[in-house]
């Protein structure tokens, strides 16, 4: 804000375009860091359809800056030369313990804003980032389970959320989840006040067998009535062993469900906290439809897509498959 050079700031492009007008139209990726006098060299194709560029540095909030000429209302130009002028951000800092009241240690704290925020340009160009700190960048606890960031952007009106993970706690499903579960809000972390409790999860393991007990390798283990519309991933694979494994979920009930090639699908609901030992899944040999596509005259039709639609098995979402 003060207008001194940056060094040693994070800029990632992406860049739309082509080479020439002869060649197809190709995606461009770099990061780069910038140099002692705070500037970068980005490297443009000859056909510049769509520039995405992000910037980030310690202290400061991220920022975002698009150029796409064809697409938006005042078809800005790319300019030959362009200066982001960083401002100031404010820490937000809180504490992750247990039940119990510990500290957690190394838990991944990552944050990003919701809404508000003061833009630093009236025009947009640049304009304030989602993501404060997330997955390589995101907080880590320490020894006391504190945590903080230093790039909160200035606002009366900024919300943040956060999302919570350990291998020893049970991770956050969805952004904010025991944030709003604990009603601590965005005022408690600027304030260095806001305190996370995670809880221990359940574990639960066991094998997938065939009618005879013989383990079925690479069967898929899915956990929740809708995963594929979830945050994360809500599957696990069988090892050769028959052999899976869920992470730490909470004491609720919850659909879990199987599915290998050649096997027909299971599912059941599972009390997770009354779980007390494994918990095997023998499948039983799947049937098989086949589809005919045709046209309206009744001719074949090759090449065609076919889907299983959400909730189309015994109305829940479990099974996403296309070919």
């Amino acid at each position: 804000a003060d207008g001194n050079p940056l060094p040693g700031a994070s800029v990632r492009s992406n860049l739309s375009g082509k080479p020439d007008a002869d060649t197809k139209e190709s995606i461009f990726n770099a990061t780069q860091t910038t140099d002692p006098s705070g500037e970068v060299v980005i490297e443009l194709p000859e056909l510049l359809d769509l520039a995405r560029i992000w910037t980030r540095a310690d202290g400061h909030p991220p920022l975002f800056t698009q150029w796409w000429p064809n697409q938006e209302p005042d078809g800005y130009p790319l300019p030959e030369e362009f200066t982001v002028r960083r401002v100031a951000g404010r820490t937000a800092a809180g504490v992750g313990v247990n039940e119990a009241g510990e500290p957690i240690v190394d838990g991944r704290v990552a944050v990003k804003r919701e809404s508000g925020g003061e833009d630093p340009a009236a025009s947009g160009r640049p304009r304030l980032g989602t993501w404060l700190a997330y997955g390589s960048a995101a907080a880590i606890t320490d020894d006391d389970g504190q945590w903080s960031i230093a790039n909160v952007p200035p606002g009366d009106d900024v919300e943040l959320s956060l999302m919570l993970s350990h291998p020893d706690y049970v991770d956050d499903g969805a952004w904010g989840e025991t944030q709003q579960a604990q009603k601590v809000s965005t005022s408690a972390m600027l304030a260095g006040t806001a305190r996370l409790v995670m809880r221990r999860g359940v574990e639960l393991a066991g094998r997938v067998l065939d009618p005879d007990g013989q383990p079925i390798e690479g069967a898929i283990v899915i956990w929740g009535d809708d995963p594929y519309f979830d945050q994360g991933v809500n599957e696990v694979l069988t090892d050769a062993d028959g052999v899976y494994e869920l992470p730490l979920l909470s004491e609720a009930e919850r659909r879990v469900t199987v599915v290998a090639e050649g096997w027909a699908p299971r599912s059941e609901v599972i009390d997770f906290a009354a779980i007390d030992g494994p918990l095997d899944f023998p499948l039983q040999p799947g049937g098989e439809i086949r589809l005919r596509v045709q046209n309206q005259a009744g001719e074949p039709v090759s090449n065609a897509g076919v889907w299983l639609s959400q909730n189309a098995w015994r109305g829940v979402g479990v099974l996403h498959h296309q070919s």
